[in-house]
């Protein structure tokens, strides 16, 4: 076996590997800064893929763990320090304009492979300037289609209050 290698034929800074014809060869999508590896491209990974700092990708399972480094035991965990009342959590769930009526939420779907219905929400909806908003839950009570929203059943206002929706209209209660 004999090989000769021309480093003028090699770019800075991207990542030597063995290419065709068993060829020293480098890749503008395969580049090492001294600091960070960078993929241009998508990648495939065989097995765990670990990220420093927390990330762990697992066959189906991710997780994000910031305590302790273990592998997460569900399709999605999340481990953090335990927080309560804080203005901080573990998932943080920002809407992308200042607009009232709108706001981030979570959509609970159960329809089966290849479709996504909403079944149920939770949402926050915006009220007033930083974030003044209302906590709203909604389920489906309609076969409908994809396009169906989840009606609103329940409202915890920014004030307390309590608003149950149903059929009969609304029932408001305050709690003190």
């Amino acid at each position: 076996f004999e090989s000769t290698v021309k480093v003028e034929d090699l770019a800075p800074n991207r990542v030597v590997f063995v290419g065709a014809g068993d060829s020293l060869t480098d890749d503008a999508n395969f580049t090492f800064d001294r600091s960070q590896l960078i993929l241009g491209v998508g990648a495939t990974v065989g097995g765990a893929l670990t990220v420093a700092g927390g990330l762990d990708v697992t066959g189906d399972k991710v997780g994000i763990n910031s305590v302790n480094g273990t592998g997460p035991s569900a399709p999605l965990e999340i481990r953090a320090a335990s927080t309560f009342q804080t203005n901080t959590g573990h998932i943080v769930l920002s809407g992308d304009s200042a607009t009232n009526g709108e706001g981030p939420q979570i959509v609970f779907s159960e329809s089966g492979s290849g479709s996504s219905h909403a079944g149920a929400y939770i949402g926050h909806v915006r009220q007033g300037s930083n974030s003044i908003g209302d906590l709203v839950f909604g389920t489906r009570n309609e076969a409908g289609d994809a396009s169906t929203v989840p009606s609103e059943r329940l409202r915890i206002t920014s004030a307390g209050d309590v608003d149950f929706k149903g059929n009969n209209g609304i029932t408001s209660m305050s709690f003190d």
